[in-house]
């Protein structure tokens, strides 16, 4: 297996490699100062992304966030989700 392949697991698994849980729960969120993001925060790590909320979040949630909203994991444990207004 090539060192950069990531693997989602659970629980009690061993892995090589950069490992991330095959589940993650919200721990909290909050709106940013400009008041056009929220910031959640997740219980566990989670890979960098940068995509449409659309492939984040279910339909409904996707659909309130906005067609052009955009989230992106930064800083591995919390997700940003950008509205499109």
């Amino acid at each position: 297996m090539p060192h950069n392949d990531i693997l989602q697991i659970s629980g009690g698994e061993a892995c090589a490699g950069q490992c991330f849980p095959a589940a993650r729960t919200l721990t909290s969120a909050s709106f940013t100062d400009s008041g056009n993001a929220i910031i959640v925060s997740l219980s566990a790590r989670a890979e960098r992304l940068n995509r449409p909320c659309s492939e984040v979040f279910d339909a409904n949630t996707s659909t309130v966030l906005g067609s052009n909203s955009g989230c992106k994991v930064e800083a591995e444990v919390s997700l940003d989700a950008l509205f499109s207004v």
